[in-house]
């Protein structure tokens, strides 16, 4: 995992190494190197993982910020999520998502070349 030039994450980077140490942030490396700390909430019906629809995003969305404000009230939260693709041609959750896009920052990338 590298870096991304220009991230401005570096102090997560550093928060990352102290709190994981042993493994990158990858959830399907994370649930087996710190399977003491892991936890999946089933956000939708009959244990569906990815929302449908709109409605469905709308629904997940709800759920898990009712979840962080539980759990981090009046505390700074840093979300990691993964795109996979290359450049613009990442696959996308949702349009609800891409109008997310302007506000997240690239943090890592598992590019060779860190692109």
């Amino acid at each position: 995992m590298t870096e991304i030039s220009g991230s401005g994450w570096p102090e997560l980077s550093v928060l990352w190494r102290r709190q994981w140490p042993e493994c990158p942030p990858l959830a399907y490396e994370l649930k087996n190197v710190y399977a003491d700390r892991w936890v999946r909430f089933h956000s939708l019906p009959d244990s569906q993982r990815y929302p449908d629809d709109e409605s469905e995003y709308a629904i997940l969305l709800y759920r898990h910020n009712t979840v962080l404000d539980e759990f981090f009230t009046g505390q700074r939260v840093h979300i990691v999520t993964a795109t996979y693709g290359a450049g613009e041609e990442t696959v996308g959750i949702s349009a609800a998502g891409d109008r997310l896009k302007a506000a997240h920052s690239d943090w890592l990338s598992r590019h060779p070349r860190g692109l």
